[in-house]
């Protein structure tokens, strides 16, 4: 009887450490993605303010079209961290 209960005993924690390193290793891939991400993203803003004040001394329309997809791009920005906040809540 009391090998029967170890063997399940057993079998249960081999089960649930499977199922942990599956969830760790899920959480790894997006943690990974989430900072690729939000590293690629500050690059691009970083580079469309650098653009941004370039284009500016020079031609003030381009400016304004370079104003405007710098708003997309923090719109999208706060898009992104929103979602990412929302599935920490989940975590």
């Amino acid at each position: 009887m009391r090998e029967r209960i170890n063997a399940t005993l057993d079998k249960l924690e081999k089960a649930i450490l499977k199922e942990m390193d599956e969830l760790k290793a899920s959480w790894d891939a997006s943690l990974k993605f989430d900072v690729d991400t939000c590293s690629r993203l500050r690059t691009e803003l970083t580079r469309l303010s650098i653009a941004m004040q370039e284009v500016g001394k020079k031609d003030k329309e381009l400016a304004f079209i370079a104003h405007q997809k710098n708003k997309e791009m923090i719109k999208q920005v706060d898009i992104y961290l929103n979602n990412i906040q929302h599935k920490q809540k989940f975590l």
